[in-house]
C-alpha cells in the first residue's frame, strides 16, 4: 500500500517517503525486542559458558546452602542453593553476583563459583585476584602452592639443586653449616615492619639428602617478606614452632606443619582453631561442612538433606 500511494509522487519525494518507513521499520522491531523480559548479566555470563547446562533432579543431588560467617564465627547469612537448579551454578563476587559482598575489595567482581558438575556440588575460582582458598586438613603441596594461615599468606616453593649453590658443598656424610633460627614474624599489617623492605632467607633445617623446600611469606601490599628454608619438616604456630606468628590471635599455638615423605612435601594442620587453608588450583568436590575463603569473606558449605543413594542418575545433559 506504501508504494502504492508514493508511486505517484517524485523520485526525489518518494526516496525521502521510503526512508522514513524503513526507520519507522527498525523502531517497531526494536521495540518488539524490547518487549522481551531483559536478561541479566549474571544471566548472560551463564548463558556464555560453552559447556552443556545440566538438568539436576533435587532429590538425587540434595539440598544444600552456604553459610557465610563473620569475623566473630557466627552465621551473618544462609543462601540456599535451591536456586542453582536452573542456571546451575551460584556466583560469589562483589558484583553482580548471587552471593555479593559490595565492601571486600579483596573480592573480584565474580570470584567463584559453586555449580553443578556429574551430580556433585564443586566450587571453582574464576581467575580471582587473590584467590580462592580452601580448608585442608592434610594435602600434598606442588610448587608455587598459596598457603593461609590466620590472615598471614605464604608461598611454597621447591628448590631445584642446580639453583641453590649451598648444595655443592653438601655430601651425603655432612651436614649444613647453617644454624636453625626460630624468627618471630611481623605484623602483617605494620607497614613499619622491618620486612617490608625485602625478606630474609632463614634456615630452620639442615640440608637434604633429597630434596629441598622454601616457605616465603608475602607481605599484604604484595612484597616479598621472610623466607623459610628446610628439608625435613618445618612447625607453623603461635607460639611454637620454625615459623612463630605470635602477632595473630587466629593462630593456633602449634598450628600446621609441612613434612617431607618419599620426596614430596605434605601440609598439615595440627588440630587449629580456624584451620589452615590452600588455594585452589582446579575445581575441587565440596563435602559437607567445608569451608573456605573468598577475599576476606569467610564461607562453610553444608548439606541440608543428604543425596540419594545412587547419584549416577543424578545428572544428565541435553
Amino acid at each position: 500500500m506504501f508504494r502504492f500511494l508514493t508511486g505517484f509522487l517524485p523520485k526525489s519525494v518518494r526516496r525521502k517517503y521510503e526512508e522514513q518507513d524503513a526507520a519507522r521499520r527498525v523502531r517497531e522491531d526494536y521495540r518488539k525486542r524490547r518487549s522481551v523480559a531483559p536478561v541479566s548479566e549474571v544471566e548472560q555470563f551463564v548463558q556464555l559458558q560453552s559447556e552443556p547446562q545440566p538438568v539436576i533432579q533435587p532429590e538425587v543431588l540434595g539440598a544444600a546452602q552456604l553459610v557465610h560467617i563473620n569475623d566473630q564465627g557466627q552465621r551473618q547469612s544462609v543462601y540456599p542453593l535451591s536456586e542453582m537448579m536452573q542456571t546451575g551454578r551460584m556466583l560469589i563476587g562483589r558484583g553482580h553476583s548471587h552471593v555479593s559482598i559490595v565492601d571486600d575489595p579483596s573480592l573480584s567482581p565474580r570470584h567463584a563459583v559453586i555449580e553443578i558438575k556429574d551430580g556433585h556440588y564443586s566450587l571453582r575460582d574464576l581467575g580471582s585476584n587473590m584467590g580462592t582458598f580452601l580448608r585442608c586438613q592434610k594435602t600434598i603441596l606442588e610448587d608455587l602452592d598459596r598457603i593461609l594461615i590466620g590472615w598471614y599468606l605464604f608461598e611454597f616453593q621447591m628448590i631445584r639443586p642446580d639453583l641453590d649453590p649451598r648444595l655443592e658443598s653438601f655430601n651425603s656424610l655432612g651436614a649444613a653449616d647453617d644454624t636453625p633460627s626460630t624468627p618471630k614474624a611481623a605484623d602483617p599489617y605494620d607497614p613499619t615492619s622491618p620486612s617490608m623492605g625485602g625478606g630474609e632467607t632463614i634456615q630452620v633445617g639442615s640440608l637434604p639428602m633429597q630434596r629441598q623446600a622454601q616457605l616465603m611469606r608475602i607481605l599484604p601490599q604484595g612484597q616479598r617478606g621472610e623466607v623459610y628454608s628446610f628439608n625435613r619438616s618445618i612447625v607453623i604456630g603461635r607460639t611454637e614452632g620454625d615459623v612463630v606468628l605470635s602477632d595473630n590471635s587466629y593462630v593456633s599455638r602449634r598450628h600446621a606443619t609441612i613434612q617431607q615423605y618419599q620426596g614430596r612435601f605434605e601440609l598439615c594442620d595440627l588440630g587449629s582453631k580456624n584451620g589452615t587453608f590452600v588455594r585452589l588450583r582446579r575445581p575441587v568436590k565440596l563435602q559437607h561442612g567445608e569451608c573456605f575463603i573468598a577475599g576476606r569473606q569467610f564461607f562453610r558449605f553444608e548439606m541440608v538433606t543428604p543425596p540419594a543413594a545412587n547419584g549416577s542418575a543424578g545428572t544428565e545433559y541435553g
